[in-house]
């Protein structure tokens, strides 16, 4: 029998912000969050913000980069940032 599989665990940003707001708007920026992807330049390796430990809320932004260490790459690599439920982005 396996064991019960663990939740996944919260950037120290993410219990932060989350413990301080009603549990709906958690959920909503949350739900948010996992909309918006970060996508390896390099690579093409992509993430949603949340899974890599951040919050964007109610964000909007045009050809926005930051630099992320790719899980892929396993280097320090430029990478954009767009909402994919916006059409025309990524």
């Amino acid at each position: 029998m396996k064991p019960p599989l663990s939740p996944p665990r919260l950037s120290l940003t993410q219990r932060f912000i989350t413990s301080l707001v009603p549990r709906s708007l958690a959920e909503d920026m949350e739900r948010h969050s996992r909309a918006w992807k970060i996508r390896c330049c390099t690579c093409g390796a992509e993430r949603s913000i949340w899974d890599v430990g951040g919050i964007r809320y109610k964000a909007y932004s045009k050809g926005k980069y930051t630099l992320i260490r790719c899980v892929s790459c396993g280097c320090l690599r430029r990478a954009e940032v767009y909402d994919s439920r916006r059409p025309g982005t990524r």
